[in-house]
């Protein structure tokens, strides 16, 4: 008996090493085991038991070295700079082939600047933003007008105090320099600029929730429940304490969103407590002010509010129905669709443009194409440009792309309504023709306001004739001829230029995107093209870091 005791002991013994080797030790466990804690009571929202983790911006710097300007750089560079940049030069092979590094540093056609911008909270890896760019104040760079960034790493502005301090790497940084010609900048000047959409992040925020007061049962439950709403695994309780949170396929183009969802996302003990909670907030949102809270906590519960919630469309109030009908929109129901079509045709009103983007944004192809489409044809530009972008983001043929060298891009909208040139100066540099295609009129001549490029066609010519001065010497260059069509002018001022002698056949004279849409300006307003010249706004790049770098220089 004894013998037999001793067996299933040490039977028992070797069972529960194997379960340990195989699963992992009691000291690893997850949210996934059972009975850990005691259930607690929750018929709350996910934000009152736990909290993100701050995934907000990051503002970051970089030192780099600016090439291809013709003289107006510079050869100082501290000496500290100048050991980093010669490694990294030497490293990644940049500049003249066979040209030593302090050479390419000495040159009066680089010139040593400084780069920072903010990488956007909860960026996606590869997500792009606009840097500034500025020479050092102690050198004597004139101008950085058609420079280029050599590639440059950019970390967390708080950890660079010394040109070789160590920090992580969170970006790169690189492109052709944009100084704003346009006449809409109040700071432009020559030795400060920005690169549109030149920084480049390397990483992918995580995101994080912590839980206030760590309980197994609890994150479990809220593992769950967002697991329920969004998908299988986009939630996992790494420990009793936190949660880690991956942005499904579906939201990643509304982050923002899809986070202010999962705070408002009701855990309900059962499905009466749900039900009464659903009730609660379909009221709220017939009756109270703050009707966009209200709204996206219906949409952060799901499917089972749109019986309630459909009850709405007959309200008498235009805002209770339009906040409905958006909600249904986004849950996949079109009971509302009627309703938002009929917001996104009234030019009164003021819902107008949240109701195309509305449509445009969760209805299906067929139903969001006709009336995009339509409203294309609008004289009111914000509705007309919001249209556009949702067409295109959705691949329609009405839209086409021509990229220009490797430095922006022309979209030509086929639409009727009046001609628009759009021009971008944050983002994506790009340049869009409303009502494509457009051409010029005869009998032009206009030249940039530093003389050096000239468009020029005489009354009767069947051509453009473009023009660029030499940038070193005192001639101009071979001419490039172009059509009258706007998106071939574009391509013979900015398209890369080729070897070809034959002026019918170069492609164009690599003119800096900045000039290009400052020479479309000036088409515009003379009467050479008939069309409205409109502007984006000014990029803010480096805004909120200007009073911080100031004081470290």
């Amino acid at each position: 008996m004894v013998n037999n005791m001793g067996y299933f002991r040490f039977t028992a013994i070797l069972l529960l090493f194997c379960l340990c080797f195989v699963f992992g030790c009691a000291g690893e466990r997850t949210a996934d085991d059972e009975g850990v804690d005691e259930p607690v009571t929750l018929n709350n929202t996910v934000g009152a038991l736990a909290e993100f983790y701050d995934f907000g911006a990051i503002p970051v710097r970089g030192f780099g070295l600016v090439g291809n300007l013709n003289g107006t750089g510079s050869s100082e560079c501290p000496p500290e700079l100048r050991a980093v940049l010669v490694k990294y030069i030497t490293q990644q092979s940049l500049g003249t082939k066979g040209m030593p590094p302090n050479s390419i540093i000495n040159s009066m056609d680089t010139a040593i600047v400084e780069v920072y911008g903010v990488i956007p909270g909860i960026a996606l890896k590869g997500a792009k933003f606009d840097v500034k760019v500025g020479a050092f104040a102690s050198t004597q760079t004139t101008s950085l007008d058609g420079g280029r960034l050599f590639t440059c790493e950019l970390k967390p502005l708080g950890r660079v105090q010394r040109f070789n301090q160590y920090a992580k790497t969170m970006a790169y940084a690189s492109g052709p320099i944009y100084l704003d010609k346009t006449g809409g900048a109040k700071d432009s000047n020559n030795v400060n600029g920005y690169i549109l959409n030149g920084g480049v992040c390397l990483n992918e925020a995580k995101i994080r929730m912590a839980l206030n007061n760590p309980n197994y049962f609890t994150a479990g439950a809220i593992r769950n429940r967002i697991n329920e709403r969004f998908g299988r695994d986009i939630a996992k309780a790494t420990s009793p304490a936190e949660i880690d949170i991956t942005i499904p396929d579906n939201m990643r183009d509304k982050r923002a969103k899809f986070l202010s969802m999962i705070t408002l996302l009701y855990i309900a003990d059962d499905v009466k407590s749900q039900s009464q909670m659903i009730d609660s907030l379909v009221a709220d949102l017939a009756g109270s002010r703050n009707k966009v809270l209200n709204e996206l906590s219906l949409d952060a519960i799901g499917k089972p509010v749109i019986r309630k919630l459909s009850g709405l469309l007959n309200s008498s109030d235009e805002a209770v129905r339009f906040h409905a009908s958006r909600c249904l929109l986004s849950l996949g129901s079109d009971k509302g669709l009627d309703i938002l079509r009929g917001f996104a045709l009234d030019r009164s009103s003021p819902l107008r443009l949240d109701a195309i983007n509305a449509i445009g944004t969760s209805a299906n192809r067929n139903d969001a194409a006709g009336l995009l489409t339509r409203t294309l044809a609008s004289n009111d530009f914000d509705a007309k440009y919001l249209a556009y972008d949702h067409l295109r983001k959705r691949g329609d043929i009405s839209i086409s792309h021509t990229f220009i060298g490797k430095s922006f891009m022309v979209d030509n909208v086929i639409c009727p309504g009046r001609k628009v040139i759009y021009v971008t100066r944050s983002g994506t540099p790009k340049i869009v023709l409303f009502g494509s295609p457009i051409y010029c009129n005869t009998d032009i001549f206009v030249e940039s306001d530093n003389g050096k490029i000239i468009i020029n066609a005489p009354a009767g010519e069947k051509y453009i004739s473009v023009m660029r001065k030499h940038p070193t010497e005192p001639r101009l260059l071979r001419p490039v001829i172009s059509t009258f069509s706007v998106t071939d002018l574009i391509k013979a001022l900015s398209d890369t230029p080729t070897k070809d002698d034959d002026i019918h056949k170069r492609n164009g004279l690599s003119v800096p995107y900045a000039d290009t849409i400052a020479l479309l300006k000036k088409l515009c307003e003379n009467g050479s093209i008939d069309a409205v010249f409109e502007m984006g706004a000014m990029t803010t790049a480096g805004a909120i870091l200007e009073k911080t770098t100031a004081t470290s220089r």
